[in-house]
């Protein structure tokens, strides 16, 4: 992505996101750049980076040198971080500050800021002669990075407002930096856990940093791990695969037909984190183990998100099939491909400058100049030798072509692919059958429709069952018993997505919010304070940053309203003249769904992965989801008077309430939903709702005596019925405080009291509670029965 991505409609000049008006001409700006766009909440990796010792080694230098300096350093430098996707945030002086995921995210943006921070410190020591001329002095380049949640919107004077990063994990990256030395690279404990796969690393001693209680843990990443094959790491395979054989046993049918002659090609499709790359290990697995007549070439290689056409995967798949290395010279490079030419039969004379096209060092190539030819035919020439390649390949040998990601393939790849797609049956002339297979996994939503590519079959990879997603966790966590409620919650959030359900797993044990003990797994917080581990709202967030602003809204929209939906409701709250179109958008992309039960009368909707749903809801700036909020509460109310309303609606509006700020409505409809709980015998939601009930009415300015004792009581009569007999002493204190001088409500209190000590055995307090329960109550002949039928109770027990 350019620094610049976006530019003013009006005098064309490069503009920062999100800017009101142009900075060039004074022009307000409607374009792309939204006015639908408010700012947002996300993941975003932050990297600070400064030319140590700046100030005092470039004072004696002439200001016109060392601005011509830096302007070289600075353009230098944004090579390498335009090259993975980063945003140019600001430059201050000699320092830059470059954000990975906003304004769009990435599903590797921890990774992407690592590596652009050594590839710029590669770019120094090429910058160092340039340095030296300029002001005398080679600098060193300090970088700090870290990863969080921050706000992403604008700010400045009014008409001259862009959009940056706030928030305390900026704060961090910049004292990262700071505290480097000597051109180090410093990077947080998230950045450490999201990308020391891919990097290998030096641990350092933790820092004390202002503005944090605790030392911060620091690490400094040295180089790409070796043999890492590009970006895509195999999956650690120690959790079975599930589900999936059906399609496994598809991919090794059409495998068969290849290698009796009949060329197949075979796309894989599925969702983000459904298993393509997964099912795609498991294959090659299996292909090593076959007893072939001749052992077939595997060509394995990764589609890379790039901001240009750098011809992959397909430059990725010659390499590998030349046999090329990282450190062969030039000369190696020509020999090998002129090897391969003169075993297949190619003309040298053609074959060499081509393949040299896809393999970047054209330009260099005097014979390729010599071809007449303009570029475009001859990328198309490129091309269509690359397919005959190939094929010919494939005659003289088996030949497994395996290609995941090709969702991040670029047009030329992508063409190649197609191509070879339709030419894959023609039988080439006198020569022998083609035993060729392709398999290319990729997510549902290309640039251009699957059918072109003419695949075989495409095999789409389903969410999992519910049995299966549980026969997962237990797999992804053995040892123990599993509290239920976590094992619901996964089941539930996960959409039946396998990634989600791993890196939930990975997240909860590493962060310690599951723990074993005692031969049982246990939670260290409550089940509405588990959080998404980073790689997948980062994962979600790439998803969410491709749709336009129409959608995007709409999708956030939805998530405030709740994971279910009616069309009425959302399109009552989100006034946009483009609202079908979005929804339709978002219901082609699989992130909504309408369930088949729905009736024409009442259109309800759904979030297909509740992840989605839970993403988009905390991307969302806290006083827009406030505003949603009260909106939903007002049209609600509105249409269905509390009187009439369900149990559902009502828990729905307390929700609302509650994070739209109203607390004398959250008191309300939260003692309504814990008095239906408790008469249903759902003792567990009951403590929960009547809890916040009591929690907003200690912020209520002048609360009601009668509402507060409703509620105490409730809540006690809750735990004591779940069994928390201490939080049920607590309440019954508490109503002891308020209402000791009234003989109406000591008589209820002295019951409750007396049944409290009833279930927990104390049959002698019991007893005593009952009689003074019993001596009060004349005016209440219902309590007095009760307490009665409990006395008769207790010593028929007794």
């Amino acid at each position: 992505m350019s620094a610049v991505p976006f530019t003013c409609s009006h005098c064309v000049q490069p503009l920062p996101f999100a800017v009101t008006y142009c900075p060039h001409c004074g022009q307000p700006q409607t374009s792309a750049t939204g006015s639908l766009w408010m700012g947002d909440r996300r993941l975003v990796t932050i990297l600070f980076a400064d030319l140590a010792s700046f100030t005092a080694t470039s004072e004696n230098a002439d200001p016109e040198d060392v601005i011509d300096m830096l302007n070289q350093v600075f353009t230098r430098l944004a090579v390498e971080y335009d090259r993975e996707g980063g945003y140019l945030d600001k430059t201050v002086g000699d320092q830059l500050m470059v954000l990975f995921g906003a304004p769009r995210a990435h599903e590797d943006d921890p990774v992407r800021a690592v590596r652009a921070a050594l590839g710029m410190q590669q770019a120094m020591e090429e910058l160092a002669p340039l340095m030296k001329e300029k002001v005398g002095h080679a600098f060193k380049l300090n970088i700090g990075i870290n990863t969080g949640i921050v706000v992403w919107g604008k700010m400045g004077p009014a008409g001259r407002m862009a959009a940056t990063v706030i928030g305390d994990d900026v704060n961090l990256a910049s004292r990262l930096e700071s505290h480097a030395s000597n051109g180090q690279i410093l990077v947080s404990d998230p950045v450490y856990a999201l990308t020391r796969r891919y990097f290998e690393y030096k641990v350092l001693d933790p820092i004390k940093v202002k503005g944090k209680k605790n030392a911060v843990p620091i690490y400094q990443p040295l180089r790409v791990r070796q043999g890492f094959n590009h970006k895509k790491q195999r999956l650690d395979h120690r959790s079975p695969l599930i589900e999936r054989d059906m399609e496994l046993q598809t991919l090794h049918a059409h495998l068969s037909l290849a290698m009796a002659g009949k060329s197949q090609f075979l796309l894989l499709t599925g969702e983000a984190g459904m298993g393509k790359s997964r099912l795609l290990a498991d294959f090659i697995r299996d292909v090593e183990n076959y007893n072939f007549n001749k052992t077939p070439m595997v060509l394995q290689v990764y589609g890379v998100a790039s901001s240009g056409n750098d011809y992959s995967p397909l430059k990725d798949l010659l390499l590998q099939l030349f046999d090329i290395k990282a450190d062969d010279t030039r000369l190696m490079q020509h020999r090998k491909i002129e090897d391969r030419a003169q075993i297949l039969g190619f003309s040298e004379r053609d074959f060499v400058p081509l393949m040299g096209y896809f393999l970047g060092w054209y330009q260099e190539d005097e014979r390729l100049a010599g071809i007449e030819q303009t570029l475009d035919q001859v990328r198309k020439s490129a091309i269509s030798l690359a397919v005959s390649l190939f094929l010919k390949q494939a005659t003289r040998r088996p030949l497994v072509i395996l290609v995941d990601n090709l969702q991040w393939a670029d047009a030329n790849s992508l063409e190649w692919l197609k191509l070879l797609g339709a030419v894959k049956s023609i039988p080439a002339h006198n020569q022998n059958a083609q035993e060729l297979f392709v398999l290319a996994a990729t997510r549902p939503h290309l640039e251009i429709p699957l059918e072109l590519f003419q695949p075989n079959a495409i095999v789409k990879l389903a969410p999992l069952s519910v049995h299966a997603r549980r026969d997962l966790i237990n797999s992804l966590l053995p040892g123990g018993e599993l509290p239920v409620v976590l094992v619901d919650r996964l089941i539930n959030e996960s959409g039946g997505n396998p990634f989600y359900l791993e890196e939930a797993a990975r997240g909860l044990v590493q962060s310690e919010q599951l723990i074993r003990q005692d031969g049982k797994w246990r939670l260290t917080r409550s089940i509405e304070e588990i959080y998404i581990p980073h790689s997948i709202e980062g994962q979600v967030m790439a998803h969410l940053d491709m749709l336009d602003d129409a959608s995007r809204m709409v999708l956030q929209h939805a998530s405030v309203i709740g994971t279910s939906f009616s069309y009425e409701l959302l399109q009552a709250i989100t006034p946009l003249k483009e609202f079908d179109r979005a929804l339709e958008n978002l219901i082609q992309r699989g992130l909504i769904i309408e369930p088949a039960e729905a009736s024409d009368s009442d259109r309800m909707l759904a979030f297909s992965q509740m992840v989605v749903r839970e993403v988009a809801y905390k991307s969302m700036l806290r006083k827009s989801r406030r505003e949603l909020h009260e909106k939903i509460v007002s049209l609600t109310e509105k249409a269905r008077p509390s009187t009439n309303i369900d149990t559902e609606s009502i828990e729905s509006l307390a929700r609302h309430y509650m994070a739209g700020g109203q607390e004398e409505k959250v008191v309300i409809y939260n003692w309504m939903v814990g008095q239906r709980a408790l008469e249903n015998f759902e003792f567990t939601d009951a403590v929960h709702h009547l809890g916040i009930a009591l929690s907003a009415l200690k912020t209520v300015p002048t609360p009601d005596t009668t509402t507060i004792l409703q509620v105490v009581n409730a809540l006690g009569d809750a735990n004591t019925f779940a069994g928390d007999f201490g939080q049920a002493a607590a309440c019954y204190k508490m109503v002891w405080e308020i209402a000791k001088n009234n003989p109406e409500q000591l008589a209820e209190l002295y019951y409750r009291t007396g049944r409290l000590n009833f279930y927990q055995g104390n049959l002698d307090a019991a007893s005593t509670s009952y009689q003074y329960a019993q001596n009060i109550a004349g005016d209440n002949p219902a309590l007095a029965a009760q307490i009665q039928a409990e006395i008769r109770l207790m010593y028929d027990l007794d």
